[in-house]
């Protein structure tokens, strides 16, 4: 069964051509990654809203999920937007945590229960999680860049902490 791809915009679309430069400035500044960190509750509605469609950034043609995993220390769900790549059967999310020095929350939550819900669009469906390293993972990370430039700036402010990556598969 094939991990569902759905995007607002093109990703080489007219909108995301005249803002990509822009954006990638203004997100990297310390003021556009509090910003972004503390929109996460607006995105989460206009996804759920808008069946995955619509979300903070506009037409840009990036794929966005909603992942909720059951929080380790809490044990309550936990749901956060998140831009992912398919591969296959897979959906491909990234803990860049917008280049901080520790990792979000939501991969500790993975690593300790793998099992977590994804909304892609109209769908809600169970997944496993499975920690991606290796060869593999560059790989993944070289194209998830390819999507959203800013995953290789965030990795420069990160001070060396690799991103965890999971890949997500239906159950």
């Amino acid at each position: 069964m094939t991990f569902p791809d759905v995007r607002w915009g093109k990703p080489d679309g007219l909108f995301r051509r005249l803002i990509d430069k822009p954006m990638l400035l203004f997100m990297n500044s310390r003021i556009g990654k509090w910003i972004h960190r503390h929109l996460n509750w607006l995105d989460k509605i206009l996804l759920r809203v808008s069946k995955g469609r619509i979300n903070v950034a506009g037409p840009v043609g990036l794929a966005f999920l909603q992942l909720t995993t059951i929080g380790c220390k809490s044990g309550q769900p936990r749901t956060h937007p998140l831009i992912y790549i398919v591969d296959g059967a897979e959906g491909i999310v990234l803990g860049s945590n917008y280049g901080q020095t520790h990792h979000p929350a939501w991969t500790a939550n993975l690593l300790a229960n793998p099992n977590a819900t994804v909304e892609v669009g109209a769908e809600r469906f169970e997944v496993r999680a499975t920690l991606i390293e290796g060869s593999r993972r560059d790989e993944l990370f070289q194209r998830m860049n390819e999507d959203y430039a800013n995953y290789e700036k965030y990795k420069a402010t990160a001070a060396g902490r690799e991103f965890r990556m999971f890949a997500l598969r239906r159950v």
